[in-house]
């Protein structure tokens, strides 16, 4: 039996999101507005949060991306953090058609930082979450399908969780607001009344369509929620899916409504 310890034993307490924003915004002059290569680009942001946070930064031409996209990449090595060394890698992917230089605007410049905080703010987790049990391997959930057993880990359950919380207060623009969306308690929002504690005992999904377009996987339809009282509720749905480098299944984009009346 696994119990509640087990899970939390990651927990710890993670950086500010405004110390990472404030450290990256450092290089805005030196990134907006110019051509830079992506060697340069790495070397910039290197300069902005390497020693700060003990972060190297690398970049790599990844196919699926077109020209001016970006994304990033992060990892954090323990072995690296033991000796010392610096423990997180970031990184940079982009098309191999910016090979010459990418030219970012202020728009763009915002996109890439907020995406580099909530990747540097997890590795940083993952850094304290070794170091608060000593270097040692955390719990382990045992699962058949290697996702699962991914995201089942203690480290990794907190540290998406804390993605998850930093996209809600983006969106949302302040923690009331948040908890609103899902308990309710808030009249600033009057259609916020709690989506999470209304007692949903089944959720089904119907897809009205797939397309699939080489790695990235379209999907519509409606799926309804149904309480204890059988009430349903009716909710339409579009997902975008990306399979990513990795071979992983990410959703890239995610907009429900109820059907207009």
């Amino acid at each position: 039996m696994i119990i509640f310890s087990e899970f939390a034993e990651g927990i710890t307490k993670p950086v500010s999101m405004s110390v990472i924003d404030n450290a990256l915004s450092s290089s805005e002059s030196k990134i907006v507005g110019k051509d830079l290569k992506p060697r340069a680009l790495s070397r910039e942001i290197e300069k902005s949060v390497g020693k700060k946070f003990g972060i190297e930064v690398t970049f790599k031409f990844v196919p699926s991306l077109t020209k001016d996209d970006m994304s990033a990449n992060a990892y954090y090595d323990q072995e690296d953090d033991i000796e010392g060394d610096p423990s997180i890698t970031i990184e940079l992917l982009m098309s191999a058609e910016n090979r010459n230089g990418i030219n970012i605007d202020s728009k763009g410049f915002d996109a890439l930082t907020f995406n580099l905080s909530k990747v540097i703010a997890h590795e940083m987790l993952h850094k304290s979450q070794a170091s608060n049990r000593g270097f040692v391997k955390p719990f382990k959930v045992s699962f058949t399908d290697p996702k699962q057993e991914y995201l089942g880990r203690s480290d990794e359950i907190e540290a998406y969780a804390h993605n998850i919380a930093v996209d809600l207060l983006r969106n949302y623009g302040s923690r009331k607001d948040v908890l609103s969306y899902f308990i309710g308690g808030n009249s600033a929002p009057p259609h916020d009344q709690g989506f999470a504690i209304k007692p949903w005992k089944k959720i089904t999904f119907s897809n009205s369509n797939i397309i699939k377009r080489d790695n990235i996987i379209l999907t519509m339809g409606m799926y309804t929620f149904e309480d204890l009282n059988n009430t349903i509720l009716e909710v339409e749905y579009t997902f975008i899916y990306e399979l990513d480098n990795n071979n992983q299944l990410k959703i890239i984009l995610h907009h429900s409504s109820v059907p207009f009346k």
